[in-house]
């Protein structure tokens, strides 16, 4: 059974936490373990064994453990609040009742299968402005100001280096299936031609016919196949050795995108600093690719990335 690398530090973690619950009791911790194991030879299954066996991965799940257990119950939590809400009458725009209207329009599966892709058309009309080549970051702008992270990622947070000041960081996300070995290795051909099968019937929800939801589905696979050969081997958001910081001047000055115009159009103050956790090599590598593949084929990779 698959369960996170991370399981054997979050178990501890979450059997310290509970020494203020009543239920934290020397039986309880270790019920917990598998005191039969040696842990010599296996501490793992010494330490966590007995939550293991009473915890076997649900279907509905590709790995399990305490992080995952957690948030399940606060999922519930979360939703017997709302349902606490939505029994009594809120004050009209009060923060209540937009959270019970946004919590009924994502449970309103009838309205959703009815509008369709009627709530993205402002998306596609915007997409659908890109008119050349050097429109074609406006695309980037365009999901990146709705959180769609494609293909790239830009985010805020502590200098790793330096965590006494905060940092513009921007990260590589170009591929659906994420890690690259999926595009790059031959061991992986069966899962990529499900994905090609996926994305043509997404073409087909978008309303384009057989023939152009195949000639799509591979135009956008294309581009997700360029972007692995370009991606970073391992996790970026891991600053790999890969991650460089430099001033946004540099920046600038190391790819022909127009960077001032691009943090503009995201409603983003100017950098003065930027840390690439993608690597500047990923940088220049997709400037390249905006340049060389067709902007239509770009255009429908935009769409599909913000369906």
């Amino acid at each position: 059974m698959k369960y996170s690398i991370l399981f054997l530090l979050s178990i501890f973690l979450f059997l310290a936490t509970r020494c203020e619950n009543e239920y934290a009791t020397k039986v309880d911790l270790l019920s917990n373990m598998d005191t039969t194991a040696n842990p010599a030879e296996d501490f793992y299954r010494y330490a966590a064994g007995g939550w293991i066996d009473s915890h076997p991965i649900p279907e509905d799940e590709s790995d399990y453990d305490v992080t995952i257990e957690i948030q399940r119950k606060v999922d519930k939590q979360i939703v017997d609040i709302i349902n606490d809400l939505r029994a009594h009458k809120q004050k009209p725009e009060s923060n209540k009742d937009i959270i019970v209207r946004f919590f009924n329009s994502g449970i309103d599966t009838a309205k959703t299968y009815s509008d369709g892709l009627k709530p993205l058309q402002f998306l596609f009309d915007s997409i659908d402005n890109i008119k050349s080549k050097s429109d074609l970051q406006n695309g980037i702008a365009i999901l990146q100001k709705y959180c769609i992270n494609a293909p790239l990622d830009f985010e805020c947070g502590p200098n790793p280096t330096n965590t006494n000041y905060f940092i513009c960081k921007i990260f590589d996300y170009g591929m659906a299936l994420y890690d690259r070995e999926y595009y790059l290795n031959d061991n992986y051909s069966e899962i990529i031609d499900t994905y090609k099968q996926h994305i043509e019937k997404m073409m087909l929800l978008f309303g384009l016919d057989s023939t152009i939801s195949k000639q799509s589905a591979n135009a956008i696979y294309n581009i997700e196949h360029e972007i692995a050969k370009i991606t970073p081997t391992g996790n970026s958001s891991l600053f790999s050795s890969k991650s460089l910081e430099m001033s946004f001047d540099d920046l600038s000055a190391a790819t022909t995108i127009d960077w001032e115009k691009l943090f503009t159009q995201i409603d983003c103050p100017k950098p003065k600093r930027i840390l690439l956790c993608c690597g500047l090599e990923y940088i220049q590598g997709l400037t390249k690719l905006l340049e060389t593949i067709p902007t239509d084929d770009w255009k429908i990779y935009f769409k599909y990335s913000s369906s």
